[in-house]
């Protein structure tokens, strides 16, 4: 199915409202015009109290402010929304931007952004239930991001679910980034407040030169942000900001380590406060927190800022 929605003011080529739930998007071609206005959105959602079970999956989105805007109630959320294989195409500022979900996924899409895009992927992590349910984040392919105050990869609040008798951790791994411009960036990965969390083989070349912008930021500021791993990733910064800030002063159970941290400029990463301006520095560092142990730093040297 093809759907061409060409109104000047308002375009929406899908409008979900009320209790939408149960709901798929499958195999679809989805297009609004090739524009700046903030109400050209390929998937809108202003959704009720009770909305779950959602799949969008193996679609082509093209255009638009934003690929998908789902804002999901804020007394229980989205649950279960699964975003998985779809490729987006030539947006505005937003490829997806979710709000109080849980339990989501996405995984496998291809973001292939306009020169002008700040944000690839936004979720915001709805948190009342008393038993988080795990979000996934993995295999995708961010591309072109020129941030304006923003992140290819935007994530608050995601948390897994730790205990005596069951560990079912939060999952953003395998995924591939680039970011690019000179525009104010805050990351390549952005993360906020994760818990019970894996960070995992994910690559991202941020050749963004406002110096400000990091390859990944990880904030994990003080407890209950527990039990997250920072591991096999590689965070190349060539644009002169660092490599990594991570900051999880107080938590319990959170690592670092078998990473690839690179920076061209004075500052290779920001681990609690302290920068480090080279490996041996933070090595030497953050030993006592067992910190980055047996990470290296190497220009990994990707060919294309828009492809990997």
């Amino acid at each position: 199915v093809t759907i061409n929605s060409t109104g000047a003011s308002y375009a929406y080529s899908l409008n979900f409202t009320g209790s939408s739930s149960n709901d798929s998007i499958v195999g679809c071609v989805l297009n609004v015009p090739n524009s700046t206005n903030y109400y050209h959105q390929n998937i809108y959602a202003s959704v009720g109290s009770s909305n779950e079970n959602i799949v969008i999956m193996n679609n082509e989105i093209n255009n638009g402010y934003f690929g998908i805007y789902w804002n999901g109630s804020s007394s229980v959320g989205t649950r279960n929304i699964n975003v998985s294989g779809n490729t987006f195409n030539n947006f505005y500022y937003y490829g997806t931007y979710f709000y109080y979900v849980n339990g989501w996924k996405f995984n496998n899409n291809v973001l292939n952004a306009r020169s002008t895009a700040g944000y690839g992927m936004t979720m915001y992590n709805y948190l009342t239930p008393s038993v988080p349910e795990p979000s996934e984040c993995n295999g995708n392919k961010i591309y072109g991001i020129n941030p304006s105050y923003g992140a290819a990869m935007y994530i608050y609040y995601p948390h897994g679910y730790l205990s005596s008798t069951l560990a079912t951790k939060s999952k953003m791994t395998n995924n591939v980034i680039t970011v690019v411009g000179s525009n104010y960036s805050y990351a390549g990965i952005y993360i906020f407040y994760p818990s019970n969390a894996d960070f995992l083989n994910n690559s991202v070349s941020h050749t963004n030169t406002n110096t400000s912008g990091y390859a990944a930021y990880i904030y994990a500021s003080y407890s209950p942000y527990n039990n997250n791993s920072v591991r096999n990733n590689a965070f190349i910064n060539t644009g002169g900001g660092p490599a990594l800030y991570y900051y999880a002063p107080s938590g319990t159970g959170n690592t670092s380590d078998y990473n690839n941290l690179y920076a061209s400029g004075s500052t290779l990463a920001q681990i609690n406060g302290t920068n480090y301006a080279n490996y041996p520095a933070l090595r030497a560092g953050v030993a006592s927190l067992g910190y980055d142990q047996n990470s290296i730093s190497y220009n990994a040297g990707f060919t294309n800022a828009n492809t990997d």
